[in-house]
């Protein structure tokens, strides 16, 4: 089963064939040279429109690229491997030295089922070694849930007040849907937005531990 932000490494041809395809091209020579590197690219949500015999999946460039986001479409067959995103604990030699001590508690939350994964900006910089972070960059995480998401999204706002650094990122529910785990201690809303590989839909709060 996919997920998003799985990551998966594109077979070089059938890279060079999605960046064929791709509108509006890129004239990076650092994306052109993505897949003969053996970098990852991570699965995305699929965009409205979008054939479905293929996966949708993304990459970030660097800071001296300004962070661009490249959406491609790559077929089921060229892919050969699908690594693990770094967990957290891996992560952190790859992070700013302020952040460490709230990565290590973030690595021992308990009520997960699996590691406290990194994505967005830390997670490029983890497997390229190029420069994607600057001053004021967020962590991004992910929490796979195994039990009530309101109680791990309780354990993670005392580590988030610290504000080194400040913390985003998604509890993954069981189904494959993921939410924002600040929305779920946030009771305005009688529903929470939950995203999944098809799209986003609105789920009750109850749902997710609160009755509120």
């Amino acid at each position: 089963m996919f997920r998003r932000h799985d990551l998966l490494v594109i077979e070089p041809r059938a890279w060079a064939e999605a960046l064929e395809c791709q509108q509006p091209r890129h004239g990076s020579a650092l994306l052109a040279g993505w897949a003969q590197r053996g970098w990852p690219v991570i699965l995305r949500r699929r965009l409205p429109g979008e054939r479905e015999d293929h996966l949708p999946v993304g990459v970030q460039l660097p800071l001296a690229e300004e962070r661009r986001r490249i959406a491609l479409l790559v077929p089921h067959e060229a892919i050969v491997a699908r690594p693990a995103r770094p967990d957290v604990a891996a992560a952190a030699p790859h992070a700013p030295a302020a952040w460490r001590s709230s990565m290590a508690q973030l690595a021992a939350l308990p009520g997960l089922d699996g590691a406290t994964r990194v994505f967005g900006s830390l997670l490029w910089q983890s497997l390229t070694g190029l420069t994607y972070l600057r001053d004021g960059s967020d962590l991004d995480l992910t929490f796979p849930c195994a039990g009530n998401p309101r109680d791990v999204a309780a354990s993670i706002a005392p580590i988030d007040r610290s504000g080194r650094p400040r913390i985003d990122g998604e509890l993954l529910l069981p189904d494959g849907g993921a939410c924002q785990w600040r929305e779920v201690l946030d009771g305005r809303s009688p529903d929470i937005l939950v995203k999944t590989m098809q799209g986003v839909e609105l789920r009750p709060r109850a749902a997710f531990g609160d009755a509120a």
